[in-house]
């Protein structure tokens, strides 16, 4: 009883971290930030949806040391419907962290049926569940990566450039694992608008020892021509982080996505982590590669 009435004298007093909004004391990510929902729009005509679909957006942004810096983080798959698309999405904890400490106002868009964006989601089918096969849930990158690039379009014209107003008209792309390809792809389409990506384990459909060999091959191929895409359209400066142990794409893959990616005349620096304690290095936290990051955010044009 008297602890349960310590707490009940604590919550009414406003004691730090109870009851508070989005800049709680002291600050979960190490500043004071200022945290909203915005909302863009598309309009949609196909065969799942017709009409205006909303996309909505996580946006952080520090009090303090507020540069005008705006950094764009792009979110990966549901790994074949493993989590519903609908689930809240926020984004990679550490990265946020990191990111505000420096001053970036940070934006999170969920894509097209994902987290409280509405529309159906088209980049995955429910191979997990066994309602697809794999050549199926493959055969869905091109009409996905589309997809996914109108979605970034979107909020980019409508919620960053405008209502933001980052430094010079010009942005960063953060993305982790099928956003790392969509960071590149964006980059590539729209070279002028973004100063450097930083894509972490980026790939779009996983490589891993029990699919079959033959879609093993057909899904490297795949790959290698969109980083080969990306490669041609994108001279920026691009960091493309790996690591050891990733469960989805081995290091003897991903150098080749990276060289497709170089070949093609993209200005990229691999890096793979290594000598980590993850049971999983499928998109390290950016702790285990914190030097190389800020010599690279360093190095950025303004």
């Amino acid at each position: 009883m008297k602890r349960l009435l310590a707490f009940l004298a604590a919550l009414l007093s406003g004691a730090p971290g109870l009851g508070q909004g989005p800049n709680p004391q002291p600050p979960i990510y190490g500043v004071h930030y200022k945290f909203e929902k915005m909302v863009a729009e598309r309009v949609v005509d196909d065969a799942r949806d017709k009409g205006k679909i909303r996309l909505v957006s996580l946006v952080y942004r520090p009090v303090q040391n507020d540069r005008q810096d705006v950094v764009v983080v792009l979110h990966g798959s549901t790994g074949g419907m493993a989590i519903a698309p609908e689930e809240p999405n926020l984004g990679p904890g550490p990265s946020l962290w990191f990111l505000l400490q420096r001053g970036f106002t940070v934006v999170i868009p969920m894509r097209r049926g994902r987290g409280e964006s509405s529309g159906h989601y088209i980049e995955e089918c429910p191979y997990q569940a066994g309602q697809c096969s794999l050549a199926e849930y493959r055969q869905l990158t091109a009409a996905g990566l589309a997809d996914a690039l109108a979605s970034t379009e979107a909020v980019i014209d409508q919620v960053v450039i405008p209502r933001l107003k980052p430094r010079s008209g010009r942005i960063l792309l953060w993305g982790s694992s099928r956003g790392g390809v969509l960071a590149l792809h964006y980059a590539a389409t729209h070279p002028k608008v973004v100063r450097g990506v930083v894509a972490v384990s980026p790939g779009w459909l996983s490589m891993v020892e029990k699919w079959p060999a033959e879609e093993n091959r057909l899904r490297l191929a795949l790959q290698e021509g969109l980083f080969r895409s990306a490669g041609l359209a994108y001279r920026g400066p691009a960091l493309l982080v790996y690591a050891d142990r990733d469960a989805f794409y081995p290091e003897s893959l991903t150098r080749e996505l990276f060289k497709a990616f170089e070949q093609a005349g993209g200005r990229g620096q691999y890096l793979q982590v290594r000598d980590h304690p993850l049971a999983n290095g499928h998109v390290p936290p950016v702790d285990l590669w914190q030097p190389q990051v800020e010599q690279f955010l360093q190095l950025l044009p303004e």
